[in-house]
């Protein structure tokens, strides 16, 4: 290159940990799976295809970092920019003056900043030309508020022109605070760690519970309305939603939460970050608890991610008129998409879990993020978005962060007593098919399970068959006792055979009342076409339902 003027070197520390970064991404993900797969083998070769494109970028970046690539060079002809994969370059007189416009946004480091020119000649490459416009990235050594000018002292004297500044970064571009992302990356390592939790806890359940199984979730502190509603067990409100059942349902929570939040943390800061998550989380929990069926498990962060993407959405929206705001929107509607999708194709392929709450929990931390969002900001200055109340921020991040901690140590203590009752459970294996079954196994069942109320419903048909009424009495009435903490476990069809046996116990000794009475709960029509024909035609014919 002829008559250099002037070089710039790129900062190469961010080119090492990214290629450092993308290495472990692809050796993460090739391992996994390779170790397990994901069940299906097109899922498996798009996995391993991806791993391999990460791969070939950390390779890349980590010859950029060896060989001070991109290198921009000015000479008096023209503006070469040197990239590991090849070079542009352009005249002076076949381009425009630069200005600052939206870049990277997924930058740790700082904010994101670019410059762009517009290519107004045919003297320019050939990529250039399809572009329309010369874009140099902020990756070097000297700061871009310096290149800029130098850029278009060149460009001026090239063509003749008075050479007027670019407008400020500020005015153009950093619609934040421009704080590196520590609360997002800390929630990124912490659902890490639940779910490496995770699976060491349930490998030490039983066979046929472990993940994904819903009992290995329930015994985790995954959200039932049930134990929440009926057991108060209020933890898994915000325990629940910090699990994960599947790898690749952790991995796309994890993936959104990181770019969603590293955008959205830089312009509200650290406090309101934690508050829009904790507060999404808890919004979208808080309407699965009331739309789920009494004992589905609910886990994953939806709430909590769709808090982020619609912050993103409002953040861009109320921002100032500039090319940053219009980023900011479509990132967040493009994210919020491919979210859905992905969840969506994951649910059908069985690799997450889908219920019919889960579109309305996205809606509430939908709403709940947008919401927050909106009510903290301050617009008191137009051309720059800045989070107010930060003293609110401080209480509640610190309120949700130790209302975190808390649920998740309540879970964690409760594991182990949760992973006796599982233990204490009739295999699925050994379960009576028949009321047949029931009686001749159930002295065996009651005493090698005496912790599952399913083995003292099966002793009272024993007892029954043995004409003693009122023994299989007691043994329904220890079943009952046993059965609000093991519910979500047994199923929901266990509680309305009790009551059904329980009243033919109750006839038996001709105690008619209390018969009526135990059967009472049984005869709204919405309860009694749940019953089986054989359960429907005793209560009729008995006349306990009239």
């Amino acid at each position: 290159m002829e008559n250099v003027e002037q070089s710039y070197r790129p900062r190469r520390l961010p080119y090492v940990w990214t290629s450092l970064l993308s290495f472990a991404l692809a050796a993460i993900a090739a391992a996994l799976t390779l170790r397990f797969g994901w069940g299906l083998l097109w899922l498996d070769r798009t996995v391993l295809g991806l791993a391999a494109v990460l791969a070939c970028y950390a390779v890349g970046c980590a010859l950029s970092a060896i060989l001070g690539f991109p290198r921009l060079i000015l000479t008096e002809e023209e503006v070469v920019l040197r990239r590991i994969w090849g070079s542009v370059s352009a005249a002076w007189d076949s381009i425009g003056l630069f200005d600052f416009v939206p870049a990277g946004v997924l930058y740790l480091h700082r904010p994101p900043v670019a410059l762009a020119a517009p290519v107004t000649g045919p003297d320019a490459s050939l990529l250039l030309r399809r572009a329309k416009r010369f874009v140099i990235p902020d990756v070097f050594t000297v700061p871009i508020e310096a290149i800029a000018s130098d850029l278009n002292e060149s460009e001026s004297g090239a063509d003749g022109e008075p050479w007027a500044p670019p407008a400020s970064v500020t005015d153009h571009v950093r619609l934040g605070v421009g704080v590196v992302p520590w609360a997002t990356l800390g929630l990124v390592v912490l659902l890490g760690a639940i779910f490496a939790t995770e699976t060491v806890l349930a490998a030490s359940l039983p066979e046929g519970t472990r993940l994904p199984s819903p009992v290995a979730l329930w015994a985790l502190g995954g959200l039932n309305a049930l134990d929440v509603l009926r057991n108060g067990a209020w933890y898994r409100l915000l325990a629940g939603p910090l699990l994960h059942g599947y790898p690749l349902q952790w991995a796309i929570d994890s993936v959104v939460i990181l770019l969603a939040g590293s955008i959205v943390e830089r312009i509200v800061g650290h406090a309101w970050l934690v508050s829009l998550f904790v507060i999404g989380t808890a919004a979208g929990a808080l309407l699965a608890l009331v739309m789920s069926p009494p004992l589905a498990i609910t886990v994953g962060t939806a709430g909590g991610t769709m808090a982020l993407l619609a912050a993103m959405l409002t953040l861009g929206m109320q921002g100032p008129a500039v090319p940053a705001s219009r980023v900011l929107q479509g990132l967040s509607v493009a994210g919020a998409v491919a979210y859905l999708g992905v969840t969506y194709i994951a649910a059908q392929a069985g690799l997450s879990f889908s219920l019919p709450a889960s579109q309305a929990t996205r809606l509430a931390g939908m709403l709940a993020g947008g919401g927050l969002v909106y009510a903290m900001l301050d617009r008191s200055r137009a051309e720059r978005l800045r989070p107010a109340r930060l003293v609110l921020a401080r209480v509640l991040a610190a309120l949700s962060a130790s209302a975190v901690l808390v649920s998740l140590g309540f879970a964690a203590a409760g594991f182990a007593a949760n992973a006796r009752v599982i233990a204490g459970l009739i295999p699925p294996e050994q379960v009576p098919a028949s009321y047949a079954d029931f009686a001749a196994h159930g002295a065996d069942l009651a005493a090698r399970y005496p912790g599952d109320p399913r083995a003292h419903y099966a002793f009272a048909h024993t007892l029954m068959r043995e004409r003693d009424a009122a023994g299989a009495e007691r043994a329904l009435r220890m079943a009952r006792q046993l059965l609000p903490s093991r519910q979500t476990l047994v199923g929901e069809r266990f509680d309305p055979m009790i009551t059904v046996f329980l009243s033919y116990t109750l006839l038996q000794q001709g105690r008619r009342a209390a018969a009526a009475q135990e059967a009472r709960s049984l005869c709204p029509s919405a309860v009694f076409t749940t019953l089986t024909p054989q359960d429907q035609d005793f209560l009729t014919k008995e006349r306990l339902c009239p």
